[in-house]
């Protein structure tokens, strides 16, 4: 069980419990809280500055991360450290060529219409509001590190950042249900063709008691590595 003073004092408040479902007793339900209206600025008439992150790092800040480098897409200009800036979503759209994509190249400077193709839905977009730890330059040119500092999110979930780590794995609900569902059983091969960063393939392993063949695959050179970390 996780004890809730080590998420700090403003998740105390944070529902905490057990699953029900059968065979999942080893997994915690924790319950967030939202949808929380924000006040991005719009009161004075000009729309704020703004950075754009991409749906895998909107998913993450929603759970209670922080905007970190590598997710930034695009993000307004004269954006400086220490500014507050609204953050939105990309959401891939369907192309006209087929396939989809979010229509915007990394380290876009927005403005408005001209550059931003779901401008107009971006009352719908949001998902926060933040202190930019770097300029904009610095979004872009750097690797790694916080971009923005998320100090009030649509909805919130504490942050288990260096909680229980390596004793814990954050996972949502219908990925802990798959490996369930599939019932390995030891001594089988098993393929997870979209793998990463290999939660389902552990869990697989896991049930399967280390005794049978689990194949991990992804798309890029990358998230291979991410596999790989988790399962060692």
């Amino acid at each position: 069980m996780v004890d809730l003073k080590e998420l700090g004092p403003e998740n105390a408040t944070t529902s905490v419990s057990n699953c029900q479902f059968p065979g999942l007793q080893y997994v915690v339900f924790v319950q967030g809280s939202g949808p929380h209206a924000i006040d991005y600025g719009y009161a004075n008439g000009r729309p704020p500055k703004e950075v754009i992150v991409s749906r895998k790092c909107a998913e993450a800040v929603l759970r209670g991360a922080q905007v970190y480098v590598p997710g930034v897409l695009a993000c307004s200009a004269h954006v400086e450290e220490g500014d507050v800036v609204a953050v939105s979503v990309a959401v891939e759209q369907p192309e006209s060529g087929g396939g989809w994509g979010v229509g915007i190249t990394r380290g876009t400077i927005l403005q408005g219409s001209q550059t931003d193709p779901y401008y107009f839905e971006r009352s719908g977009l949001y998902i926060g509001q933040g202190k930019a730890m770097m300029s904009r330059a610095g979004m872009f040119r750097v690797t790694e590190g916080v971009a923005v500092d998320m100090n009030a999110r649509v909805f919130k979930l504490p942050s288990f950042h260096n909680v229980l780590e390596g004793e814990i794995f954050l996972q949502n609900l219908p990925s802990i249900v798959t490996a369930h569902a599939l019932d390995p059983q030891k001594g089988e091969r098993i393929l997870d063709m979209c793998a990463a960063p290999g939660g389902k393939t552990t869990a697989i392993a896991n049930l399967m008691k280390d005794e049978g063949e689990v194949v991990a695959v992804d798309r890029s050179h990358n998230k291979v590595l991410n596999i790989q970390k988790l399962a060692c």
